[in-house]
């Protein structure tokens, strides 16, 4: 026989024999624990989980109802009962505070897919202190304050209406609706809020996205900032990407390299402040604005509308440009410019 027909006949047999699955007779097993807890409305409710995903519901009772539910995909019963005692659970209750924390054992193994998930109902009004890594967060509207991080997981929020919240994220991502305020760490993560009265922020590497601020203050390492609509800005940024539909009223931004657009100043605005090393800003403010202006440009340039333009002083060389002086009639903003190596646009 040939040594091609020999080959072929091989390899219907190989393909042809009963194959042995590790995944053979596996199945889904699960364990569930719930508790309730009769509370105050403004309890403190501390929620600890990894590998999973956390569902916060709100309803009008003055109780919290926590539902665990452990999923284990393995070939018996006595083997999901041997996961299972490696998974502790702190379950504990008073009217002032609840707390439910997940703790593995160190030699916690488990080969196939694996899961604790926590459904849980509480008052809007409680003070929530949850952390959840490896899995996604739900949380509807509350009232009280939140401590809320995620880590390497996803959390859709619907409202958080208290104006102290502090929120953090590490390689994953919030959804918000509504934010009153907050203090925010993100880094290597996406933020994407509908609408925030207050922030202040600490970001690296990540992207935000506001539809629309009435106060942002704080730093941007890297990434990317998109703001719609932005009342009050103050940041320090480094290495960013940052644009913005319209800016309100006041913009101060010390920056150091990247690239900074705004598609529309209000005529209204109050001050513009830039301290730039080494970046490009594009801040088109429009015709009808008055304001003043004060720049220095160390090796730099910039645009500006000359022909409404009064300088009570401007000296320009090779690597240096000073100006002082007033664009339009009765000023009503200020604009601060000091800037080296880098350009900057106020025209549009």
């Amino acid at each position: 026989m040939r040594p091609i027909y020999i080959l072929i006949l091989l390899f219907f047999i190989v393909f042809s024999l009963p194959k042995c699955s590790d995944g053979a007779n596996r199945s889904e097993i699960t364990k569930e624990i719930t508790k309730k807890y009769s509370i105050s409305p403004e309890a403190k409710v501390t929620l600890k989980n990894s590998f999973g995903s956390i569902h916060c519901t709100t309803w009008d009772k003055n109780e919290i109802s926590i539902n665990i539910v452990i999923t284990v995909d393995t070939k018996s019963q006595e083997k999901a009962e041997e996961i299972f005692e490696l998974i502790d659970f702190t379950l504990n209750g008073s009217e002032s505070a609840v707390t439910a924390r997940t703790r593995l054992a160190k030699d916690f193994k488990v080969k196939g897919k694996f899961s604790i998930n926590y459904f849980v109902h509480i008052p809007a009004t409680v003070n929530l202190d949850l952390s959840n890594e490896f899995g996604d967060v739900v949380i509807g509207e509350l009232k009280g304050r939140s401590i809320i991080s995620i880590e390497y997981g996803h959390a859709v929020i619907e409202t958080l209406n208290h104006g102290d919240n502090l929120l953090k994220v590490e390689f994953g991502s919030f959804r918000i609706g509504s934010l009153k305020g907050a203090v925010i760490n993100m880094e290597f993560s996406k933020l994407t809020i509908d609408y925030a009265g207050s922030i202040r922020l600490k970001s690296k590497y990540s992207d935000l996205t506001i539809g629309e601020v009435v106060v942002l203050e704080g730093s941007v390492e890297g990434g990317k900032m998109n703001l719609e609509n932005a009342t009050v800005l103050t940041l320090t940024t480094e290495y960013p990407s940052v644009e913005i539909g319209t800016l309100k009223e006041k913009l101060f931004v010390d920056g150091d390299f990247g690239n900074f657009e705004i598609r529309h100043v209000s005529p209204d605005f109050k001050s513009i402040t830039i301290i730039n090393d080494y970046g490009n800003y594009i801040i088109p403010i429009g015709t009808s604005a008055s304001y003043t202006i004060d720049a220095e440009l160390h090796h730099g340039g910039i645009q500006l509308p000359k022909d409404q333009a009064e300088f009570s002083t401007y000296i320009s060389s090779d690597s240096e440009l000073i100006i002082q002086g007033t664009i339009g009639k009765n000023p009503a903003g200020a604009v601060k410019i000091r800037s080296e190596f880098g350009n900057i646009s106020l025209i549009k």
